[in-house]
């Protein structure tokens, strides 16, 4: 039995263990856009804050916003050895597919990158594909794919490691899980009650798959 009919997850900090190269990544890219640098202990303190007090702490213009995102997703795209599925994350998806769950990526990472990240067998078990989506604007792409899968809001879950991810669940009134193992920690979900946690990656097919 599956307890719900889609998934939708991130992928950074979600399905990927990206966090360590971006920790690394920041503050070159900081001082090419002239943003403030991030020691590790703030960028620790940041992990539960919103995108919008993240960017206000950082003292990013917003209009340099989609820059700094594409210019991400390139270094990214160079550095892509470096990411790498969670430990066990292969098995889950192939788990979850095999129970006939539908699966999508919301990401703001490109196609490219997640599919390379994927490999060729999970990537074509992903049905939808909505990336390189604007920080803000999560909701949006989630309430595309709820168009085009002609599901039920309530047979929807959204799985995501960020407070954004909640923030757009939320919005788009579909159920939010959290992981605990990405940006965010499990207590920083508390405001947004998420329907469901994952304490590890196993907790997923435990808890979604009869």
């Amino acid at each position: 039995m599956k307890k719900y009919e889609l998934i939708l997850f991130d992928f950074d900090g979600t399905l990927a263990d990206s966090i360590p190269w971006l920790v690394k990544a920041i503050n070159g890219v900081a001082e090419k856009y002239k943003f403030r640098q991030l020691t590790p202990k703030e960028f620790s303190e940041l992990r539960g804050r919103s995108p919008r007090e993240v960017m206000n702490y950082m003292q990013v213009a917003w209009w340099k916003v989609p820059l700094i995102a594409r210019h991400v997703r390139q270094l990214a795209a160079q550095n892509i050895r470096q990411i790498q599925l969670f430990e066990g994350m292969e098995i889950i998806l192939a788990q979850l597919s095999a129970a006939d769950v539908r699966l999508g990526v919301v990401s703001s990472n490109s196609e490219e990158n997640v599919r390379h990240v994927l490999g060729d067998a999970l990537a074509n078990v992903i049905e939808f594909y909505e990336c390189s989506v604007p920080i803000l604007r999560k909701r949006a792409r989630f309430e595309r794919i709820v168009r085009k899968a002609n599901l039920e809001r309530e047979k929807i879950l959204c799985v995501g490691d960020e407070i954004r991810d909640a923030e757009a669940a939320k919005q788009a009134q579909l159920a939010f899980g959290a992981v605990g193992w990405g940006m965010s920690r499990i207590q920083d979900f508390a405001p947004y009650a998420p329907r469901e946690v994952f304490f590890q990656v196993p907790d997923i097919a435990t808890r979604l798959i009869d």
